[in-house]
Protein backbone atom coordinates (compact mmCIF):
# COMPACT_ATOMS: atom_id res chain seq x y z
CA UNK A 1 0.00 0.00 0.00
CA UNK A 2 2.99 2.29 0.44
CA UNK A 3 3.20 2.56 -3.36
CA UNK A 4 -0.20 4.25 -3.39
CA UNK A 5 1.16 6.91 -1.06
CA UNK A 6 4.26 7.67 -3.13
CA UNK A 7 4.06 10.45 -5.71
CA UNK A 8 5.56 8.69 -8.71
CA UNK A 9 3.02 8.53 -11.50
CA UNK A 10 0.09 10.69 -12.53
CA UNK A 11 -2.21 8.10 -11.01
CA UNK A 12 -2.22 4.64 -9.56
CA UNK A 13 -4.86 2.03 -8.93
CA UNK A 14 -4.70 -1.01 -6.69
CA UNK A 15 -5.55 -4.48 -8.00
CA UNK A 16 -5.60 -7.94 -6.47
CA UNK A 17 -4.90 -10.83 -8.84
CA UNK A 18 -4.89 -13.73 -6.40
CA UNK A 19 -7.15 -16.69 -7.13
CA UNK A 20 -9.79 -15.56 -4.64
CA UNK A 21 -9.98 -12.17 -6.36
CA UNK A 22 -10.30 -13.80 -9.78
CA UNK A 23 -13.13 -15.94 -8.41
CA UNK A 24 -14.77 -12.81 -7.00
CA UNK A 25 -14.93 -11.43 -10.52
CA UNK A 26 -17.98 -13.58 -11.05
CA UNK A 27 -19.79 -11.49 -8.43
CA UNK A 28 -21.95 -8.63 -9.68
CA UNK A 29 -20.25 -6.04 -7.45
CA UNK A 30 -16.65 -6.80 -8.44
CA UNK A 31 -14.77 -4.38 -10.69
CA UNK A 32 -12.51 -6.15 -13.17
CA UNK A 33 -9.04 -4.84 -13.98
CA UNK A 34 -7.65 -6.38 -17.16
CA UNK A 35 -3.94 -5.72 -17.75
CA UNK A 36 -1.22 -6.27 -20.31
CA UNK A 37 2.43 -6.46 -19.35
CA UNK A 38 4.18 -3.20 -20.12
CA UNK A 39 7.92 -3.30 -19.61
CA UNK A 40 7.83 -6.31 -17.34
CA UNK A 41 7.39 -4.66 -13.95
CA UNK A 42 4.05 -4.70 -12.15
CA UNK A 43 3.94 -0.91 -12.19
CA UNK A 44 4.31 -0.67 -15.96
CA UNK A 45 1.36 -2.88 -16.83
CA UNK A 46 -1.17 -1.31 -19.19
CA UNK A 47 -4.75 -1.08 -17.97
CA UNK A 48 -6.98 -2.48 -20.72
CA UNK A 49 -10.30 -2.45 -18.90
CA UNK A 50 -11.85 -1.29 -15.65
CA UNK A 51 -15.47 -2.42 -15.47
CA UNK A 52 -17.84 -4.90 -13.89
CA UNK A 53 -17.71 -6.97 -17.06
CA UNK A 54 -15.09 -7.12 -19.78
CA UNK A 55 -15.76 -7.57 -23.45
CA UNK A 56 -15.79 -11.12 -24.75
CA UNK A 57 -12.55 -11.78 -26.59
CA UNK A 58 -10.53 -9.04 -24.87
CA UNK A 59 -6.89 -10.13 -24.90
CA UNK A 60 -5.05 -9.55 -21.60
CA UNK A 61 -2.13 -10.96 -19.62
CA UNK A 62 -3.54 -10.57 -16.12
CA UNK A 63 -6.96 -10.07 -14.68
CA UNK A 64 -7.81 -9.09 -11.15
CA UNK A 65 -10.19 -7.15 -9.00
CA UNK A 66 -9.94 -3.43 -8.39
CA UNK A 67 -9.97 -2.85 -4.66
CA UNK A 68 -11.27 0.68 -5.14
CA UNK A 69 -8.13 2.52 -4.00
CA UNK A 70 -6.88 5.18 -6.37
CA UNK A 71 -4.18 7.83 -6.00
CA UNK A 72 -4.13 10.90 -8.22
CA UNK A 73 -1.93 13.96 -8.48
CA UNK A 74 -3.80 17.21 -7.99
CA UNK A 75 -4.03 17.96 -11.72
CA UNK A 76 -5.31 14.46 -12.43
CA UNK A 77 -7.86 14.70 -9.61
CA UNK A 78 -9.07 18.02 -11.01
CA UNK A 79 -9.51 16.39 -14.42
CA UNK A 80 -11.46 13.53 -12.81
CA UNK A 81 -13.69 16.11 -11.07
CA UNK A 82 -14.36 17.72 -14.47
CA UNK A 83 -15.30 14.35 -15.94
CA UNK A 84 -17.65 13.65 -13.01
CA UNK A 85 -19.21 17.12 -13.43
CA UNK A 86 -19.88 16.22 -17.07
CA UNK A 87 -21.61 13.04 -15.93
CA UNK A 88 -23.81 15.03 -13.55
CA UNK A 89 -24.59 17.72 -16.16
CA UNK A 90 -25.64 15.08 -18.69
CA UNK A 91 -27.84 13.19 -16.21
CA UNK A 92 -25.54 10.15 -15.91
CA UNK A 93 -25.66 10.15 -12.12
CA UNK A 94 -26.63 6.49 -11.90
CA UNK A 95 -23.29 5.20 -13.21
CA UNK A 96 -20.58 3.81 -10.89
CA UNK A 97 -17.55 5.99 -10.20
CA UNK A 98 -15.33 3.56 -12.09
CA UNK A 99 -16.84 4.79 -15.36
CA UNK A 100 -15.42 8.26 -14.74
CA UNK A 101 -12.05 6.76 -13.72
CA UNK A 102 -12.16 4.65 -16.88
CA UNK A 103 -12.76 7.77 -19.00
CA UNK A 104 -9.74 9.37 -17.31
CA UNK A 105 -7.61 6.31 -18.07
CA UNK A 106 -8.63 6.35 -21.72
CA UNK A 107 -7.60 9.98 -22.21
CA UNK A 108 -4.06 8.61 -22.21
CA UNK A 109 -2.41 11.91 -21.27
CA UNK A 110 -1.05 10.73 -17.91
CA UNK A 111 0.99 7.75 -16.76
CA UNK A 112 -0.87 5.18 -14.66
CA UNK A 113 0.65 2.56 -12.44
CA UNK A 114 -0.95 -0.52 -10.98
CA UNK A 115 -0.15 -1.46 -7.40
CA UNK A 116 -0.42 -5.20 -6.86
CA UNK A 117 -2.03 -5.63 -3.44
CA UNK A 118 -2.34 -9.38 -3.76
CA UNK A 119 -2.19 -10.95 -0.32
CA UNK A 120 -2.82 -7.73 1.61
CA UNK A 121 -5.89 -7.65 3.84
CA UNK A 122 -8.76 -5.73 2.26
CA UNK A 123 -12.49 -6.00 1.69
CA UNK A 124 -14.99 -4.14 -0.41
CA UNK A 125 -17.76 -2.75 1.76
CA UNK A 126 -21.07 -2.45 -0.05
CA UNK A 127 -23.53 -3.78 2.51
CA UNK A 128 -23.91 -3.77 6.32
CA UNK A 129 -22.84 -7.41 6.51
CA UNK A 130 -19.54 -6.46 4.86
CA UNK A 131 -18.65 -4.30 7.89
CA UNK A 132 -19.04 -7.25 10.25
CA UNK A 133 -17.00 -9.43 7.89
CA UNK A 134 -14.28 -6.76 7.75
CA UNK A 135 -14.15 -6.66 11.54
CA UNK A 136 -13.81 -10.46 11.67
CA UNK A 137 -11.55 -11.16 8.70
CA UNK A 138 -9.58 -8.00 7.87
CA UNK A 139 -9.18 -5.89 10.99
CA UNK A 140 -7.23 -8.57 12.90
CA UNK A 141 -4.59 -8.55 10.14
CA UNK A 142 -4.01 -4.79 10.16
CA UNK A 143 -1.23 -3.24 12.21
CA UNK A 144 -2.51 -1.13 15.05
CA UNK A 145 -1.02 2.41 15.08
CA UNK A 146 0.98 3.24 18.20
CA UNK A 147 -1.27 4.62 20.92
CA UNK A 148 -4.50 3.56 19.19
CA UNK A 149 -7.09 1.41 20.88
CA UNK A 150 -9.53 -1.04 19.33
Amino acid sequence: MARLLCDRAGAELAADDREAARNALREAESIVVALNAGGGSDASRQVLELRKQIAVGLQYDTIGESVGFFRFRESTARRLADIVAGYVASGRTNLPHEEAVRDLLWEGERPYDVADVTGLPWIEIDFPGDVARAEREVLPHLAQPAGAER
